[in-house]
């Protein structure tokens, strides 16, 4: 979904946090659930869709668009992602066994917190530079392949995650993933894929699946909305999963030797080769990643 969602759209992202098991550990603040649901409210564009008519001017919109879903995200996951908790309602964070439409309390939430804010959050806006008003989403044309299916549009099926048991994704870093989104902008996902294969970067569970798919999972930007919640979702290797993240948004960092580093001492302390480390990580990237 993007834009402005449907009614059908919203139904869609109301029925798959539905079918999320949420149990006493999933209902948990942090938890990679809320997390998954998080990523699926900022992929819907359900926020800036209901902000469009309050703010018509775009660099309004776009700077409460942005605030605005980040607030909603912390409701969701119930983490802070740069406020102060100690301030917050906690009532007032989403509960996902209510019956009452996610949609629907995303949308009313979304419209109370921007008109609240936005005289504070403008103003502020107004200082900055021009920068501060570009897509920090990592918007890029491939993602708008018209002949293709967008990953996050709903279906009976579900996502990737949810029809492909122990689907795993060992999403590229620093000069490998630049290459792979070169290959795949002038080249295809086909070529993206095999490529990928070849330098290492892929697993089994990503056979059966069509190539398009398959360079969402692996190269998609998290969103920057989204900072701070990896390592919430690998709170026992929180340390390398902060490092991982930014190598995973549209801006990723050149020296990835430090991430390299911790990979490796993460392996000893768990036991387990660096592979594993690289695959956990990259898994839970490509669920914020495509929702």
């Amino acid at each position: 979904m993007s834009g402005n969602p449907s009614i059908e759209d919203r139904d869609e992202l109301d029925r798959r946090v539905r079918a999320i098991r949420w149990d006493d550990k999933a209902v948990e603040f942090g938890s990679p659930q809320r997390c998954r649901v998080a990523a699926m409210m900022v992929e819907s564009g359900l926020v800036g869709g209901r902000l469009r008519r309050v703010f018509p001017s775009r660099d309004q919109w776009e700077a409460m668009t942005e605030y605005t879903t980040t607030k909603i995200a912390e409701k969701i996951i119930g983490v802070g992602l740069g406020s102060k908790t100690s301030q917050w309602n906690w009532g007032g964070l989403w509960n996902p066994r209510e019956e009452s439409s996610f949609s629907g309390w995303v949308r009313q939430l979304a419209y109370t917190v921007a008109r609240t804010n936005a005289r504070r959050v403008l103003h502020s806006a107004h200082e900055l530079s021009a920068s501060r008003f570009e897509d920090e989403d990592g918007y890029n044309p491939v993602w708008d392949d018209k002949a293709s299916t967008p990953l996050n549009a709903g279906t009976e099926t579900g996502g990737p995650f949810d029809t492909v048991p122990g689907l795993t994704v060992p999403r590229p870093i620093g000069a490998d993933r630049r290459l792979l989104t070169r290959i795949l902008t002038d080249s295809g996902a086909e070529a993206m894929a095999d490529r990928a294969r070849t330098m290492g970067w892929w697993h089994r569970t990503l056979d059966g699946l069509d190539a398009g798919v398959c360079a969402a999972l692996l190269l998609q930007p998290v969103s920057r909305r989204l900072k701070g919640v990896l390592p919430r979702m690998l709170p026992d290797m929180a340390d390398v999963a902060g490092l991982y993240e930014a190598t995973q948004m549209s801006s990723d960092p050149r020296d990835v030797a430090p991430l390299r580093r911790a990979v490796a001492r993460e392996a000893r302390r768990l036991g387990c080769v660096e592979w594993d480390v690289w695959c956990r990580l990259g898994t839970a990237a490509a669920r914020l990643a495509v929702g």
